[in-house]
Order: structure tokens, then C-alpha cells, then sequence
């Protein structure tokens, strides 16, 4: 008011003061005049002095790569008048630099306001890599086939490449180790192997992956020679010598095996039973390695028997006889055969005799056989000579050609009508009797004769006709002769 009580009314305000950015000061100055004119001004003064702003905390994170730790986004800051900070930064720190495995990473900004007040704001990382690496490809069993040296180069390529697997790893490279030691023994030089596979990486976080390494043997041996037939000469007794050295031979053959030995079977089991002692037997050689794997080769042991039987003893092969009445029995020999045990003899006599009383030959010849058909003929020649006829008005005629033309009919001894006293017995080939009688001759020569047809009653039908072939008769004096007791000899019929 003014002196008189009046109240003035001022004007303003007008501002001014010090206050520049961040502090000083601020004033509002009113003016007050009285009607006389009067005036004073009132201020009223602000001063102003920024107080230190309030920082956020710092900031964690834990991660697992320091590839991780990205920048962080900084926080906004007011000072305490409300105006937003604008840092400075951010400074990057690694500790250790590098990181390994374990370590921090830190972003520094700095806040600083318009009084000087100013703070870090910190963002720490924790670096710390716990996460083992990721298999991306498993380790895959392989089978290779036995080369005889463990194959070695196929084992050391499964091993450098980790099976065929492969891994990663979030934060840094990966090594590779295994656990293979040996292979175990298996049948020949195969074996087996499962080996675990370890990918670890910087900080020595691991993860393992397994496979199996395998030899097989599934090739069979190779015939290096194939068993060979074989055939020997009959002994008699199943040629056990050279049988049992030919199986142990393998019938000559050979084999091999690139993983293993070969071990050698046969399915012998007897000889076929042929003739005489002869056989054969097809023999199947197997050789086996040691997986079990077979080849075969087969082969024939044969026993033959080419040889033909022999004479026990000796066989005068010729004789000569001054008279038939000389002539020797046909002498009983004996034959042997190495391989059979049955020796077939068929005894055959031919002469060359006609009847004139001239010289003559005997043939008397054995055919002999074995079992297995050989055959060997002995030859026994007798030179007969002639001597005459007996007694003079005795001879012996012994052709017989019973055709019925009246020429050699019957089996004639012309004059025996002088020694009625006789017997005639005619046997065949094969000694048997076909033809007796007591009286030959009768009183003219031709009374009961022969005549070419059997009379005998033991194997031969009575009153049949005799084949054609060579006889042999046996005629006996019992008193009187024409000058021997006895003659004997060949007789032939012809039909």
C-alpha cells in the first residue's frame, strides 16, 4: 500500500538473473509506483545448483560363447531436473582376452550431467561354455571282408574319420579322440571292435558317439589244384596202402585261404563193390578255413583189374607120342588170380586126326577167366605119331558122323569082335557119362555101337542126340586084348 493506505498494483514480472544450461540464478522483479510517483522494485531471486542424479544398478547376464556377450542396450538416465543423459561409451573389456572357456566381458558407459556429477553403468557378462558339442552324425559300424593282415589301412581310415560321424560345438572348435585298443580274436584273422568316440571341445565338454569295426571271412578258400582221379591195379586187398595215402594227399589237390588255414575233410566211406576186388569210390575233398567257409574238389580212386589169371606151376606146351595108345591124360592143373577169388576154366581138346592112321595133332587148350573178364588161353600141342593098328586087325576110328548115309554112322573099333570081352564108356566135355556099354562090337564090329545118342541116366535124358563136339571114350579089356588092357582117347561127332 501507499502511504495513504491505497494498495499499488505493480507491474511484471520481469525475469532475468544468472542461470546459463545448468545453474545460477533466476529472478522475477515486479515494479511497485504510488501515485506520487513513487517506485521500488521487489525481486524474488531462484538459485539454482543441479543435485547429483540417481544411476540404475549395474546389469548381469551369464552366457555361454563370448560371441554371446552382444552389445546390451544402455538404460535411460534423467538427471534430477528430469533432462535425459546421454552417455559416453560404451568401453569393452575382455577378461581374459581371449576367452577360452571361462571369463567376463564387460560394457562401460559413462553418465555425466550438466553439473559434473557423472557415473558408470556397467553390463557384465559371465562367460562360461557348460554345453557339451552336438553330435551331428553318429558313428556308423562298418563290416569289411578279412585280407589276411587285419586290415589295417580299412581300420586306420574308420578310425581318422571317427566312424563317419561328425559334431559341433557352440562355441569353439572340436577334438576328437577314441577308445580303440585291439581288435578281438575271432575265428582266422577276423575280430571286432566297438570303439566309443569322444568329441570334446575348448572347455572339455564332451559328448561320444559309438560304432563297431568288423572284420568278416566270408570268401570261401580257392582250389589251387584240383584233386586228381587216380587208378591203381588191382592187389587183392582193396589197395589199402594207396587209398589211404590218397585221401591223406586229398586226391593231390591244394587250396588256400586269404584269411586263414584251410583244414581238409573227405566223405570217403567204402568202395563200390565191382568185380573181383576192384571198386571205385567218388571221393568229395572239402577244404574248410577257419570261419567255416568250404570249397570242394572231387575225384575218383579206381581199382582196376587188368590182369589176367596165372598157371600154378608148369604146363608142357608139347609132347610128342610114338603111338596114340601114348597119349597122357589131360593133366589137371590149377590157375590163381590176384584180384579174384573165382577162376572160370573151360578145358576144350581138338585133333587133327582123320582116321587113316597118319600122324596127328592134339590141341588141348584152357581158356581162363576172372571176375573181371580177363582172359588167358594155355596151349598144350600133342604130336601124335602113327604106329600102326593094334594087333594087327585092331583100329580104332573116332569120327562119327550120324547123318544116316551110311559113311561114319557110328563110333567104329574094327576087329574088337575078337575080344568080346570088353567095356565101352564115352563121357562128354565136362566128364560127364553119356554112353556104356559091355560088348562093344558085337560079333561083326557094328553090334552095339555108338551111335551118337546118349544111353546115360545120370544127367543127360536117355535116347537124346548128342551135340556135336569133342567126346572121350575109355574102352577096357578085362581079359584077352588086342594088345593093351585099356585105350583112351578123343572121339568127335559131327553133325
Amino acid at each position: 500500500n501507499d502511504n495513504c493506505g491505497s494498495p499499488i498494483t505493480p507491474t511484471g514480472p520481469t525475469t532475468g538473473g544468472t542461470y546459463v544450461d545448468c545453474e545460477g540464478t533466476i529472478t522475477y522483479t515486479w515494479n511497485y509506483e504510488d501515485c506520487e510517483g513513487n517506485n521500488h522494485d521487489w525481486v524474488y531471486t531462484y538459485t539454482v545448483e543441479v543435485e547429483d542424479f540417481i544411476m540404475p544398478d549395474d546389469a548381469t547376464a551369464d552366457v555361454e560363447c563370448d560371441e554371446d556377450a552382444v552389445l546390451p542396450v544402455p538404460p535411460v538416465v534423467n538427471d534430477n531436473c528430469g533432462n535425459e543423459i546421454t552417455p559416453s561409451g560404451p568401453i569393452v573389456v575382455t577378461t581374459p582376452d581371449p576367452i577360452l572357456c571361462i571369463g567376463t566381458v564387460t560394457y562401460t558407459w559413462n553418465y555425466e550431467d550438466c553439473e559434473g556429477n557423472n557415473h558408470d553403468w556397467v553390463f557384465t557378462y559371465n562367460v562360461e561354455d557348460t554345453t557339451a558339442p552336438v553330435i551331428d552324425i553318429a558313428a556308423s559300424d562298418i563290416i569289411v571282408e578279412c585280407d589276411g593282415s587285419g586290415n589295417q589301412q580299412d581300420l586306420a581310415d574308420w578310425l581318422a574319420s571317427n566312424g563317419g560321424s561328425s559334431a559341433s560345438d557352440n562355441c569353439s572348435d572340436i577334438t576328437w579322440s577314441n577308445d580303440f585298443t585291439t581288435l578281438s580274436d575271432d575265428c582266422g584273422e577276423t575280430g571286432s571292435a566297438t570303439v566309443i568316440f569322444t568329441a570334446t571341445d575348448n572347455c572339455g565338454n564332451e559328448v561320444t558317439t559309438t560304432g563297431t569295426f568288423t572284420i568278416v571271412d566270408t570268401t570261401a578258400p580257392v582250389i589251387d589244384i584240383d584233386a586228381a582221379d587216380t587208378t591203381v591195379e588191382c592187389d587183392g586187398a582193396g589197395n589199402i596202402d594207396a587209398l589211404n595215402a590218397w585221401l591223406a594227399s586229398n586226391g593231390g589237390a591244394s587250396a588256400n585261404d586269404a584269411c586263414s588255414g584251410v583244414t581238409w575233410s573227405n566223405d570217403y566211406s567204402a568202395l563200390s563193390d565191382d568185380c573181383g576186388e576192384t571198386g571205385s569210390a567218388t571221393v568229395i575233398f572239402t577244404a574248410t578255413d577257419d570261419c567255416g567257409n568250404t570249397v570242394t574238389s572231387s575225384a575218383t580212386f579206381t581199382i582196376e583189374d587188368t590182369t589176367a589169371p596165372t598157371l600154378i606151376g608148369e604146363l608142357e606146351a608139347e609132347i610128342t607120342v610114338p603111338c596114340e595108345s601114348d597119349i597122357p591124360n589131360a593133366p589137371v592143373i590149377e590157375f590163381e588170380d590176384s584180384c579174384s577169388t573165382n577162376v572160370g576154366v573151360v578145358f576144350e581138346e581138338t585133333s587133327t586126326d582123320t582116321g587113316n592112321g597118319e600122324d596127328y595133332e592134339i590141341i588141348r587148350t584152357w581158356t581162363v577167366s576172372d571176375d573181371c573178364g580177363n582172359i588167358e588161353v594155355f596151349t598144350q600141342t600133342i604130336f601124335v605119331e602113327s604106329c600102326g593098328v593094334l594087333g594087327g586087325t585092331f583100329e580104332i576110328f573116332n569120327g562119327v558122323t550120324p547123318d544116316g548115309d551110311g559113311l561114319n554112322d557110328i563110333f567104329l573099333v574094327d576087329g574088337i569082335s575078337l575080344w568080346p570081352d570088353n567095356n565101352m564108356k564115352i563121357y562128354n566135355r565136362w566128364g560127364v557119362l553119356v554112353w556104356e556099354t559091355d560088348g562093344y562090337g558085337g560079333t561083326n564090329d557094328r553090334e552095339n555101337v555108338f551111335e551118337g545118342v546118349s544111353n546115360g541116366r545120370a544127367t543127360i535124358r536117355e535116347d537124346k542126340e548128342l551135340p556135336t563136339g569133342t567126346y572121350y571114350y575109355i574102352l577096357t579089356f578085362p581079359a584077352e586084348n588086342p594088345g593093351k588092357s585099356s585105350y583112351a582117347g578123343y572121339l568127335y561127332i559131327n553133325r
